[in-house]
């Protein structure tokens, strides 16, 4: 059987997946003074390392993706979280012909973890009015703490990992806003713009303040500020149904004009922590 892959991905696969490693490509590089998550490339494949024992810090972005995989490529890949000690998920995308990439994942020790994404994409379309009596601003220097104390414990990681997203406030391509009530930070969520496309990261609302259109006013903020760029497309990621959070986030996005185009598989052994 041949050792690479000689399919590529469809465009909205490609780009997402990309878009995707550029964002935390950068994350990292913001966050290099604090140690706390590190980013290397092999070829065009995006390592995420960090000592925090969490999938979302420690992935493989776009291997068999962004380009065609190796049996040495992979074996690098696997070899470079050996030494970290640290479990990490691998992300195939759909669209291409990975059974190769299956194949050599199981021969490692890897599984189909149970826990999907659904991976979503929006146009140039008309952007619909969200309804808010929240005030949505760029984050300050003081806010931006509390955007990413916010956005670390909706991604369920420790306390120290809120520095990663914060430190993003005022960097080029990054907008890191927030909704405030009365003046204090109840909501928080990210953009990366790169090229003709954009990225919506992360975001979460305070559990006090939540079905009250936070969510929505902020994903129309970033359409909004990412269609003034220039971006022909936004990706994101949701959620897939059945998992056992709620979907708020994912309806938020449907009204916004977001539409599933493929479903994201993530492999990894036991010891992963999603």
């Amino acid at each position: 059987m041949s050792s690479s892959l000689a399919t590529a991905a469809p465009p909205n696969g490609y780009e997402s997946e990309r878009i995707e490693a550029l964002a935390w490509e950068d994350v990292a590089r913001a966050a290099a003074s604090d140690r706390l998550l590190r980013a290397a490339r092999d070829g065009q494949v995006l390592i995420l390392q960090s000592a925090l024992p969490s999938a979302l810090f420690n992935r493989v972005i776009g291997l068999g993706t962004l380009a065609r995989a190796t049996s040495s490529q992979l074996e690098r890949v696997v070899q470079s979280f050996r030494e970290t000690g640290i479990e990490p998920v691998v992300h195939l995308g759909e669209g291409l012909d990975r059974a190769w990439l299956q194949q050599a994942l199981e021969k490692r020790g890897f599984a189909l973890s149970p826990r999907g994404g659904l991976k979503l994409v929006r146009g140039q379309g008309i952007v619909q009015g969200a309804r808010t009596t929240f005030d949505i601003a760029n984050a300050s220097g003081r806010e931006a703490r509390e955007a990413g104390s916010l956005l670390s414990q909706a991604l369920e990681l420790p306390p120290e990992a809120a520095h990663v997203f914060a430190r993003t406030a005022g960097r080029p391509r990054w907008h890191l806003l927030v909704a405030r009530d009365a003046g204090k930070v109840i909501a928080a969520a990210s953009l990366f713009v790169a090229d003709s496309s954009g990225y919506l990261l992360a975001a979460a609302t305070l559990a006090s303040h939540r079905g009250r259109g936070a969510q929505a006013a902020l994903i129309e903020r970033r359409v909004r500020i990412a269609l003034a760029l220039g971006c022909t497309r936004l990706f994101c990621e949701a959620v897939e149904p059945g998992q056992g959070r709620p979907p708020t986030a994912g309806d938020n996005l449907l009204r916004a004009g977001f539409r599933p185009f493929a479903s994201r598989a993530n492999w990894a052994r036991p010891g992963a922590r999603f």
